[in-house]
């Protein structure tokens, strides 16, 4: 056999020492205050390394699950160096770059910026195409923008990429990877209401992950497992399978699943009778969501305590204003405080109906895809 080229062991010892320059620097970064990671960077090349960003980026990556505000922030002050690196060959710039810009979609994905990580996405994947050598890269940007098309949806598309890309994964063995394009598909079927076909994929796909030990995604499939047999109508199956991602998820900083999962084992335990219990987990995931920054999904969430509440009966005058006072606390913009006022002033007038809560739950989720919507009140309550 051969020995590699020159050029091969040169390329394996540069990227070996930027990995072990970035385990140097990059922790000094995270560890500052983010008012002064620009300025760390701006002002020292060991601090805007290749090694370093690389660093940073797998450090925004992690930190999308517990920290998301903090991994957006973070990406933000990468993209504004990532284009002037150092690199010994272009292949490694486009890398980076790449993975910079996936990365950048994938939190703004998170945290609600739908039209934004699309465009991220989208520049990820051009970034990357130029690269030949990048494929599985660029398949990993492409499974990015498909779930950002899924959320938007635009479900023919996203699954016609989300197929694609499990096949380049498993003719590359990334195994994991497969997984979670397998994932993706069954969301968008999911979204498309083909919850029997959905449903075999995610269970496929919580075998697989049970048969491994890995936990966290057992914890995952499980709880799309239980989405469909929710969708289905086979409510005491959907509990069990909640019950069950709750109790994989334990353990683990997920800032988007465990809140969702309680959320949604939340809503059968209104189905089955137990709405005060139902009201007790909401408010755990009104304080989870508030916790990481995620601000919509805390209002929906507390939507529907006061539409428990006023099925009860109960007056929730004081609870509509008290989510004025939390959210202006949680640093809500004033466009998404508005409706929260309208509600307060629906309440005190005791006049909170299904067709109010609706119409703010819609409101809410247009916010994911427009964050500086507007509220506009109903034309009965003009002047």
């Amino acid at each position: 056999m051969q020995p590699p080229p020159d050029r091969l062991l040169f390329a394996r010892a540069w990227v070996a020492a930027e990995d072990a320059h970035g385990r140097t620097y990059g922790p000094k970064i995270v560890e500052a205050p983010p008012s002064e990671w620009r300025s760390m960077m701006a002002s020292d090349p060991a601090f805007r390394s290749y090694g370093t960003l690389a660093y940073l980026i797998e450090f925004a990556h992690e930190a999308l699950e517990d920290q998301p505000s903090v991994a957006r922030e973070l990406m933000t002050a990468v993209l504004e160096f990532v284009d002037d690196v150092t690199v010994p060959a272009e292949t490694f710039g486009v890398w980076l770059r790449g993975q910079a810009w996936k990365e950048y979609a994938n939190v703004l994905q998170v945290t609600g910026d739908l039209r934004r990580a699309l465009t991220a996405a989208t520049h990820a994947v051009a970034l990357l195409d130029t690269q030949p050598t990048l494929l599985d890269s660029k398949a990993a940007a492409q499974l990015a923008m498909a779930q950002v098309l899924q959320e938007l949806g635009e479900s023919d598309v996203a699954i016609v990429i989300a197929r694609q890309c499990a096949d380049i994964f498993r003719d590359y063995g990334q195994s994991e990877y497969v997984g979670y394009a397998r994932m993706t598909e069954a969301s968008i079927l999911f979204a498309r209401k083909q919850f029997r076909e959905a449903m075999a994929i995610f269970a496929e796909q919580a075998r697989e992950a049970e048969s491994s030990g890995n936990r966290l995604a057992l914890a995952r499939a499980l709880l799309d497992t239980g989405e469909c047999a929710r969708e289905l109508g086979d409510i005491p199956a959907a509990r069990a399978f909640y019950s069950r991602a709750l109790e994989n998820f334990q353990g683990f900083n997920v800032a988007t699943e465990l809140p969702r999962t309680r959320w949604a084992y939340a809503l059968t335990l209104v189905d089955d009778g137990r709405p005060r219990d139902a009201i007790s987990q909401l408010f755990m995931v009104r304080a989870e969501y508030l916790r990481f920054g995620m601000n919509t999904d805390a209002a929906l969430s507390a939507l529907d305590v006061v539409r428990i509440k006023v099925a009860l009966g109960e007056d929730i005058a004081h609870l509509a204003s008290e989510l004025v006072e939390t959210f202006a606390k949680a640093g809500m913009t004033q466009n998404a405080l508005e409706a929260l006022a309208y509600l307060r002033e629906r309440a005190d007038a005791n006049r909170v109906s299904e067709h109010t809560l609706n119409r703010l739950t819609t409101y809410f989720r247009e916010l994911r895809l427009r964050p500086a919507a507007l509220f506009v009140r109903p034309p009965e309550d003009e002047g």
